[in-house]
């Protein structure tokens, strides 16, 4: 939409609340323009369409509109602005303490892998011993190898 407002007359305005403007467009533009100041209640005066010079598919229209007035203030005081505190020492501390525990985990982690490549020949040996003992003890039947539990009765 191609319509422009643009001021008509560089006097000083009789009342501070209206606006003279020319609307320029294609009659459909200028049309529809003219219904929404019309509709809204702002249109006071309007004057006959004339075709732009250079353009004869587009037309001109002076218009005189109810400018928007000014709000007036509710409070004769401004009201008192509310400043929100926002205390970040938890939160950095927060962060800081779970940096703090992955780093220590990924340590913990490292430091056993480490350990356990060193010595893999008696952790898998400790682990063989370990499960001759189960298989043993699950194919004799007995709960304790010489030990008293409230189970056995020997």
């Amino acid at each position: 939409m191609t319509t422009q407002l643009a001021p008509t007359d560089p006097r000083p305005r009789v009342t501070p609340y209206t606006i003279d403007r020319r609307i320029s467009g294609t009659p459909a533009e200028v049309a529809a323009t003219v219904a929404t100041l019309r509709t809204s209640a702002r249109l006071i005066a309007m004057s006959l369409p004339r075709q732009v010079a250079d353009d004869p598919a587009r037309v001109w229209v002076r218009v005189r509109i109810l400018a928007p007035r000014p709000r007036t203030a509710v409070h004769a005081t401004p009201r008192p602005v509310r400043r929100v505190v926002r205390r970040r020492w938890p939160v950095a501390v927060g962060v800081t303490a779970a940096g703090a525990a992955a780093t220590g985990a990924v340590w913990a982690v490292v430091t056993f892998l480490a350990a356990l490549a060193a010595h893999w020949p008696a952790v898998v040996g400790v682990l063989v011993l370990l499960s001759l003992l189960w298989l043993s003890l699950g194919r004799a039947g007995v709960c304790c190898p010489g030990l008293h539990c409230p189970g056995c009765k020997h």
